[in-house]
């Protein structure tokens, strides 16, 4: 247990996560508060799944590595998107509706896929109106989210930002095919079986792409924390918190 503490202590005295804990007590300082909880929540989300990461590349587990890789590349270009898109508008209204309209948007689609299979097993119907004009407005504000349509976002203004770190062109372009590609091991394709039977007769190339993505992870991850504390910094008032 004494090793299990002290190890405790190193991983939360790291530069990284003294730097996560000092975003989480500063966000609420920012001109745009929900946009930077998102953020900073974001760069959490993304520091755990590239520990994960690294430690598949540790044990050769290529497959959970992919996994993870594609759900880490998602985490990154929602949290690029509203940071971009909250320093365009210059509001907040993007971290708004992250922590409104999408929130209730997920509770929306529990229900729908609850009574929705209630109804084939056993015939109940829902008690509540899921459909209607405010859960279509949920459902427009949701779709801003989707992959696809932060992608196309981001397209129009990928490496022009010059205040925070963005990906060139052709790093957003790789990307991108890696998103599409590693879909397959997300949902358990046969094109995820095509690797698996190659790795199987190339373990140097296995081990050559689990260090890259390992490595990918790590950058894209660093990259996102110090945007998350760059954007801190660049929208905290002093004038305007101490009005707050």
């Amino acid at each position: 247990m004494e090793g299990k503490d002290n190890l405790g202590e190193i991983i939360k005295n790291t530069p990284i996560m003294k730097e996560l804990e000092s975003n989480s007590k500063n966000f609420a300082k920012s001109k745009f508060p929900r946009s930077a909880k998102a953020l900073t929540t974001y760069s959490l989300k993304l520091q755990y799944l590239s520990n994960s990461i690294n430690l598949c590349k540790e044990t050769g587990d290529y497959y959970s590595l992919y996994v993870l890789f594609r759900a880490l590349l998602e985490h990154y270009f929602r949290h690029l998107y509203i940071c971009s898109k909250t320093l365009r508008d210059n509001s907040d209204e993007v971290g708004i509706e992250y922590y409104g309209k999408l929130n209730g948007h997920e509770d929306l689609s529990f229900l729908r896929s609850n009574f929705s299979l209630s109804r084939k097993l056993s015939g109940e119907k829902s008690i509540w109106n899921l459909e209607g004009e405010q859960n279509k407005n949920l459902d427009d504000v949701a779709q801003n989210f989707k992959i696809n349509n932060i992608l196309s976002y981001l397209t129009e203004g990928v490496g022009e930002n010059k205040e925070i770190q963005t990906i060139s062109k052709d790093s957003f372009s790789r990307y991108s095919r890696h998103y599409s590609t590693l879909s397959s091991f997300v949902h358990g394709g046969p094109y995820a079986e095509k690797y698996m039977e190659l790795y199987s007769k190339n373990k140097i190339g296995k081990e050559d792409d689990m260090n890259y993505l390992s490595d990918e992870a790590s950058l894209l991850t660093n990259q996102a924390r110090q945007n998350t504390s760059l954007f801190i910094e660049m929208t905290t008032d002093e004038k305007y918190t101490d009005k707050k």
